[in-house]
C-alpha cells in the first residue's frame, strides 16, 4: 500500500509509525493536499 503514495506521504507515515499497528489514523483531506503535494478535487 505504501508504494502507492508520494513520497512525502510514505515518509510521513514511516516517521510517524502510522503503519506500525492496524490502527486507523485519520488524515485531513487539506492535508494531503497542502502538506503532502495531492491535487484538490475540482
Amino acid at each position: 500500500m505504501l508504494a502507492t503514495y508520494n513520497a512525502k506521504l510514505r515518509n510521513f507515515l514511516i516517521a510517524n509509525h502510522y503503519m506500525d499497528t492496524p490502527a486507523f489514523h485519520a488524515i485531513s483531506g487539506r492535508d494531503i493536499v497542502h502538506k503532502f503535494g495531492y491535487r484538490a478535487c475540482p
